[in-house]
């Protein structure tokens, strides 16, 4: 097999059957291991049969035909790989127990409370990055991987049914408050609403045992969040004129297609929303940055179609669709690996272990590398950056003057607030002026108490620290000290184990008033408390368990924007014009702002600037001579 610049780095070789396959062995710290991969999918749930065409440029709607020989892996509604063995109590489904004594663990909003309520500060400590970082990588999160929960099944509020007779299957995680909690007891609340994740084998009827969670979208980074992660879906936001994806005018500005207004699922079933978009992914709606960033994508998509009509007026409209498509993708993953990767994980690490672009080393392409995600990523690791979740949204006009300030948590669902005439530029420069929130081990207090506040029955008032850890459980995903050891560092069997490895040792402390051993500690709760690498903003266990997903998604991804020798491969030329892009332009050109960043991740006083009027879009290496 081969590796990127000879790096020795998280290559998972999955075997897809029931025998076992070493996993990966990362620089000096990642131990081979053996991991079992089930078979039952790919062998027994999947009807449909699939011709894939070695000469195809261009990527499908839902992944499928990526790998050749094996045309499932990587595709939507397909279940999520394991690093390790499933942890459940009873070896299926049921929630992780004590080590020990075989008691439930402590309930996740006490371990919340108890552990990272009292140094929640009550404002956000600054960073030296900006709110885009953030915000970014959750626009990348919901490309990437959906693990849904059926609200189609009732009850929407699982605590309604507690205390009931034969409760359902689903409702059967709910997040027990205690009668002293600091924030809820005000209200009596004494309980907070979790539906857990969809399995291949209850919701899907595809008997993988013990249960396993499905995604919802593509492994591959592809833009399923705007275009869909299914022909259907994708076919809906579709005009079929110029390869143009649908748009409405509102107050003389393009915005994309709205679902019906009042009352519409994807906006929660608000009453008091005016605007609410449809877009590849139904979490789009979910607040002010992912607004900005669909509505963005959305016209940069446009405005690539009309520039490549001018060149090539014979083109029609499927051609200029997907080639749009595919130049929207690659700017996506540059931004991924070049620019976001190296703040989240550090540059050097990155650099170290074949996850950096580089344009004299391009992305070798390995069809025996399964592109799946990991649960133990979707489920805990990919959620550690929810602890950089800003507080306020801050609206600023051209003199840099606040204009408006609205909280995260009460504009949720919304996008009123944001389509009059310049208000996506007043949002779009506040959050590339104010600094982020810093990584620390806790979330803002707005989205550990009231997220969602105001929203809909059921939703309203949620802990979404208490969901996190709840959803680790929910998946069946290891403790934390398992992970030390998937990731190849020294093995925790002692709380003393642990010294060294926090932020502060006090918190060693804390944990041993909730947690009976060391061996019941949750991954994310022991990852939160981790000091960040250098250079980085997550600690190392999960900086590993995240690096492993993003080598394979790009490894095992044949149409990588940067692999030679495929038909979809660009030239030489085509590929110097997308290194050029940046995320700062495609602001400039999708929106009438004035000047941004040249590093639109760092804060606007510090940085170069673009003049936005100068920046403009050269697709000339697109061009194709049709005088033949």
């Amino acid at each position: 097999m081969k590796f990127i610049n000879k790096s020795i780095f998280l290559i998972l070789l999955i075997v897809l059957s029931k025998t076992q396959a070493d996993s990966f062995d990362e620089v000096n710290l990642i131990k081979t291991r053996k991991v079992v991969i089930d078979n039952t999918f790919y062998e027994k749930c999947v009807s449909k049969q699939f011709t894939c065409y070695s000469s195809a440029k261009y990527r499908s709607m839902d992944g499928t035909c990526n790998n050749l020989q094996n045309p499932l892996w990587g595709s939507s509604f397909s279940p999520y790989i394991r690093l390790d063995k499933a942890y459940y109590a009873d070896g299926n489904f049921s929630m992780r127990v004590q080590f020990r004594d075989g008691k439930p663990l402590p309930s996740a909003r006490t371990l919340q409370v108890g552990i990272f309520w009292m140094q929640t500060p009550s404002w956000d400590i600054p960073d030296i990055n900006n709110y885009q970082v953030n915000q970014f990588g959750q626009y990348l999160a919901h490309d990437i991987t959906l693990m849904p929960s059926n609200f189609a099944v009732p009850p929407n509020d699982c605590c309604e049914v507690q205390g009931q007779k034969n409760i359902p299957l689903s409702c059967q995680a709910v997040i027990k408050v205690e009668a002293n909690d600091p924030s809820y007891s005000i209200i009596n609340k004494t309980c907070l609403p979790f539906k857990r994740a969809m399995t291949a084998a209850i919701d899907f009827n595809c008997p993988i045992f013990p249960q396993i969670p499905f995604n919802q979208q593509t492994a591959f980074i592809d833009a399923s969040q705007l275009y869909g992660p299914t022909p259907k879906k994708a076919a809906s936001l579709r005009s079929f004129q110029g390869g143009k994806l649908k748009t409405e005018e509102i107050n003389g500005q393009k915005f994309g297609i709205q679902v019906q207004r009042n009352g519409s699922k994807l906006c929660g079933g608000r009453n008091n929303v005016n605007y609410c978009f449809n877009r590849g992914d139904v979490r789009n709606n979910q607040h002010f940055g992912l607004i900005l960033y669909e509505e963005t994508f959305l016209r940069f998509h446009n405005l690539i179609t009309d520039l490549l009509i001018e060149l090539n007026p014979h083109w029609i409209d499927e051609t200029l669709y997907h080639e749009g498509r595919r130049i929207v993708i690659a700017f996506e993953e540059i931004i991924v690996y070049r620019d976001y990767l190296p703040i989240l994980l550090g540059k050097d690490y990155c650099d170290s272990v074949g996850l950096s672009l580089s344009k004299d080393n391009k992305t070798v392409y390995d069809p025996t590398i399964m592109p799946q995600l990991a649960v133990e990523f979707s489920a805990a690791a990919f959620r550690i950056p929810h602890n950089v979740a800003p507080m306020f949204y801050y609206f600023l006009d051209q003199n840099y003057d606040v204009t408006e300030i609205y909280k995260l948590n009460e504009f949720m669902g919304i996008a009123d607030q944001i389509v009059p005439i310049n208000k996506l530029e007043e949002l779009l420069r506040g959050m590339c002026y104010n600094q982020g929130r810093s990584p620390l081990p806790n979330y803002n207090p707005l989205i550990t108490s009231r997220l969602f506040h105001g929203w809909v029955k059921g939703a309203a008032d949620q802990d979404l620290a208490s969901i996190d850890v709840q959803r680790g459980r929910d998946s069946g995903i290891p403790p934390y000290y398992k992970f030390r050891e998937i990731c190849g560092f020294k093995n925790i069997t002692s709380f003393n184990d642990l010294v060294g490895i926090f932020y502060d040792d006090f918190d060693i402390g804390r944990l041993q008033l909730f947690y009976d051993s060391v061996f019941d500690i949750d991954f994310i709760v022991g990852a939160l408390l981790e000091k960040n690498v250098e250079g980085g903003m997550v600690g190392e266990t999960a900086r590993c368990i995240i690096a492993d997903s993003f080598f394979r998604s790009r490894n095992g991804d044949r149409f990588f924007f940067d692999v030679p020798d495929q038909p979809g491969s660009f030239t030489e030329e085509q590929l110097d014009v997308l290194w050029s892009l940046d995320l700062s332009q495609l602001f400039c050109l999708t929106t009438n702002i004035d000047q941004l960043p040249v590093d639109i991740f760092k804060p606007l006083e510090v940085l170069d600037m673009y003049d936005c009027k100068s920046i403009e879009l050269n697709l000339g290496p697109w061009k194709v001579d049709n005088t033949g």
